[in-house]
């Protein structure tokens, strides 16, 4: 089985003491080690801890971390939260690449290549870094070559909500744009996931009437920017940290929706910057939380997601940042459900958008959502 155990700091003067006594703690010989922290965090300094030891590592900066154990639950904020387990190194492979100059769905389809080529039957997970960075051209990238059935999920980095920069790293190697994956061995490691999100549509429908990728100009041909904030009654100052409760809700081709959370602004240009595309002439309106009715929502899914796969040997987390303003002190309640219903250890944070699972049953990017991840090892080789 998959065994982990994690650490929390809230500053980084106690990480190496925790680090140390947690290697001493565990009965196992720690192989990948998840590490979702502040981006104030000197990554450099705790890439070189986990190099020396010989653990792999796949990192994030975050808003907020979250650690849920049978003796435990915490939401961290501005600290770090690391996590040791014992997965095995033949069934993971764990890589980054930096975007360059190529566009995101380029560095998607790059990535999904070489995911397909590393087991026979892969599953993905990733973290990507930028604030301008394309989630949704970035995920049907790597659906492209890898296939659209991948088992797929993810997340944009964070900052504490500060909005100036978001960082991915491994042992070795740290970045601002680009993505860090792990490959697993989905014929010997299970993994599933569920995705949920609860976002409601507000007033009036709009059309993009100028857009390019994730950046929009223009909407019922008036500069987005300015739309944006006389719609919201809010300054350009308020922007982007107030765009994560009041996201575009843009309808697709399907007749789904599907969420945009603001990452940015260009106040020349009077555009804004988006967690992932919106193409011209889409159909959006602003959106909001409905408040505890997410909560709710959020129960039935994962009761219906534990009757179909019951078992798991560990489960991570990524949640989109606008679940934690919107519903404070009660994002704890809508997580908790998970580790209690499976009774195993649960670690993830809070992003600024996320890939996993859609009605339909295909790996999707998202935002505003709850993205929950099982994983169990199923090989007859355990470490």
């Amino acid at each position: 089985m998959i065994r982990s155990y994690s650490f929390s700091v809230k500053i980084f003067g106690e990480f190496k003491t925790q680090l140390e006594q947690s290697l001493q703690h565990v009965d196992f010989a720690p192989t990948l080690a998840f590490a979702f922290v502040s981006s104030d965090f000197p990554l450099s300094d705790i890439m070189d801890y986990f190099k020396s030891r010989n653990i792999r590592l796949m990192g994030t900066t975050t808003a907020g971390a979250l650690n849920f154990t049978p003796k435990e639950d915490q939401i961290i904020e501005k600290g770090g939260l690391f996590v040791l387990t014992n997965l095995n190194p033949e069934l993971f492979h764990l890589e980054s690449q930096e975007q360059k100059n190529k566009s995101w769905c380029d560095l998607g389809k790059e990535t999904g290549k070489k995911i397909k080529k590393l087991f026979g039957n892969p599953a993905a997970i990733f973290f990507t870094g930028g604030l301008e960075t394309d989630g949704h051209a970035l995920t049907e990238g790597i659906l492209y070559t890898a296939g659209q059935d991948l088992e797929l999920y993810g997340s944009m980095a964070g900052d504490d909500l500060k909005f100036q920069h978001t960082y991915i790293f491994t042992e070795t190697n740290i970045l601002e744009k680009g993505i860090v994956y792990l490959v697993l061995d989905n014929d010997k490691i299970d993994i599933h996931g569920v995705t949920t999100s609860g976002w409601i549509g507000l007033g009036n429908e709009f059309t993009i009437t100028s857009s390019k990728d994730n950046v929009i100009y223009e909407i019922n041909h008036l500069s987005a920017l300015d739309l944006y904030t006389s719609y919201l009654s809010i300054s350009e100052d308020d922007l982007p940290a107030i765009g994560v409760e009041y996201p575009l809700m843009m309808k697709q081709s399907d007749e789904t929706f599907a969420t945009r959370m603001i990452t940015g602004i260009d106040r020349k240009k009077r555009s804004i910057i988006l967690s992932g595309s919106v193409p011209n002439k889409s159909k959006v309106s602003f959106s909001a939380s409905p408040g505890f009715e997410i909560l709710e929502s959020t129960r039935e899914k994962i009761i219906d997601f534990h009757s179909r796969y019951q078992e798991a040997d560990f489960l991570l987390i990524f949640s989109g940042v606008a679940r934690n303003v919107a519903l404070g002190p009660l994002v704890t309640t809508e997580v908790k459900l998970a580790p209690i219903k499976w009774k195993v250890p649960l670690a993830g944070f809070f992003g600024y958008g996320e890939t996993g699972k859609s009605n339909n049953g295909k790996s999707r990017f998202c935002n505003q959502t709850l993205t929950l991840i099982l994983l169990k090892d199923n090989s007859s080789q355990q470490l």
